[in-house]
Parts: C-alpha cells; sequence; structure tokens
C-alpha cells in the first residue's frame, strides 16, 4: 500500500539517521533501484505482486549478501516469519508495529540483532525440523538447567513474575539469571537477550556483531 510504504519512508527520513533512496511497489522497479543505487539495508513486503516478496529477499540475499533484509508486512504468521528468516531476512515487521519498534528494529539490524515482531505468536512449542531448531542445543553446554529454563521463558514472552512464579523462584532471583546470562551469552544488555531468547525458540540463532556500523542507507519496498 502506498500509504503504508509514504509512512515507513517518514519515520526513516524524520527519525532516524538513515536516508531512504529509493521506494517502489513494484519488483521491476525495485530492481533497478538496488542496482543503480546499492543500499545496505533493504526493506521488502512479503506480498508485493502476490507473495512474490520472500522470493525477492531470496534473491537479494543470494546475489548480495552483506545488504540487511527486513521483511514489512500487513499479516504473516510465524510460519511465514520463519521462512523470511531463511530466506535470508534479519527483521520481520508488521504494519501494525509501533513507530518506536520499527526504529528499535532497524537500528538494531546493524548490530547483528535478529528481530521478529512480538505481534507474531509463538508457537507453543519449538518446531521438530533440525534445520531450524539449533538455538537452545548451541547454548545448553554453556547454561545450566534454571538459566537455561529463564532463558526459553524469555523467549516465550513471559513476564519476570510469571518466570518467578513458574520456577518457583524471587523476581530478583530471576533477575540474577537474566544477568549471568548477559554475561556468558557475550551480549551488552536484555534487548539483546531477549532477541536471542526470541529467535532461539522459533529455532533461529542471532549472532552479534559490534563492529557493524550503527546505520546508513535503506530503501523502502
Amino acid at each position: 500500500m502506498d500509504v503504508v510504504r509514504i509512512g515507513l519512508d517518514h519515520i526513516i527520513t524524520f527519525d532516524s539517521e538513515m536516508k531512504v533512496c529509493g521506494s517502489s511497489h513494484s519488483l521491476a522497479l525495485a530492481r533497478r533501484i538496488l542496482e543503480s543505487q546499492k543500499p545496505d539495508l533493504v526493506i521488502v513486503d512479503a506480498t508485493m505482486e502476490v507473495w512474490a516478496g520472500l522470493d525477492f529477499v531470496k534473491e537479494i540475499r543470494q546475489s548480495a549478501a552483506d545488504i540487511k533484509l527486513v521483511v514489512f508486512s500487513r499479516s504473516l504468521d510465524l510460519a511465514a516469519a520463519k521462512r523470511a528468516l531463511k530466506c535470508g531476512a534479519v527483521a520481520v515487521l508488521l504494519h501494525d508495529n509501533s513507530r518506536e519498534s520499527i526504529l528499535e528494529a532497524l537500528i538494531g539490524v546493524y548490530s547483528g540483532i535478529l528481530y521478529v515482531s512480538p505481534l507474531i505468536r509463538l508457537a507453543e512449542e519449538p518446531p521438530n525440523d533440525q534445520a531450524w531448531y539449533t538455538g537452545e542445543s548451541a547454548f545448553a553446554a554453556n547454561l545450566s538447567k534454571r538459566e537455561m529454563a529463564v532463558f526459553r521463558m524469555i523467549g516465550e514472552g513471559k513476564t519476570m513474575k510469571e518466570m518467578a512464579s513458574e520456577l518457583n523462584l524471587g523476581v530478583r532471583t530471576v533477575e540474577t539469571f537474566k544477568g549471568r546470562l548477559r554475561q556468558k551469552l557475550g551480549v551488552k544488555n536484555t534487548h539483546q537477550v531477549k532477541q536471542l531468547a526470541f529467535m532461539s525458540v522459533i529455532g533461529q540463532k542471532s549472532m552479534f556483531d559490534d563492529e557493524r556500523k550503527s546505520g546508513s542507507e535503506g530503501l523502502g519496498g
């Protein structure tokens, strides 16, 4: 939708240090903009041209591995979000996301944070597909059972009180475990712990690279 694309362009232009170098509702024009402008971040609507957006994401990833790819769409379920990540996206956003969460995600991808909108409901159980479910096993060796339980509950979106109740612990004790997670996972803050936990629950690890630049040009799709 043009109004959504214009609104997104406005948020990027006036509320961030990024610059919109092109915008298009068609794949043909988007490809021409990519070729001429060489952006380092591309935002693609999954529904463009009858759900061809995710194929476009995969196409870009195969031809330009250094471009940050963000999927921004009006409605996606968990399966579609997983497919977007598998195609090469580093963030999945919905039109209903707030301005703050959109900016948080777009800025975060430059620090290596994988972002999936919390508006997309988590599955009750992790997928059985081993190609996807790699996150928890990758961290299990470094975390205690209690730390792993807290880590997983964070990924499931549970509050501190909910975690404390389920684990029969005090809230302060849960906070202590969260602090240990931050140290053991080697991340800077609890937001990164949350994103890493979220991606682990749906079976995709998040990698962090502190040397990445904090922002540059973007292409609104």
